[in-house]
């Protein structure tokens, strides 16, 4: 009985780790949606063709390379 009991907590808390990194996974996924749909918005805004385009920061430049 005690050794069912074991295993029952053992694969309850391998589902919690599962659980926990599925999480986070959505949450990058989620992160770099957003990240998408702000460079389309960039790229869709029609005052930025009057302004020269920026030259990307060291940390746009981290940022893009963590995700990829």
């Amino acid at each position: 009985m005690l050794s069912v009991k074991g295993e029952q907590i053992a694969r309850i808390a391998d589902y919690e780790r599962k659980f926990r990194e599925l999480e986070q996974e959505v949450e990058k996924y989620r992160i770099l949606s957003g990240i998408e749909s702000l460079a389309h918005g960039f790229g869709l805004d029609e005052s930025s063709a009057q302004r020269p385009s920026p030259k990307p920061d060291a940390t746009a430049i981290t940022v893009s390379l963590l995700f990829f």
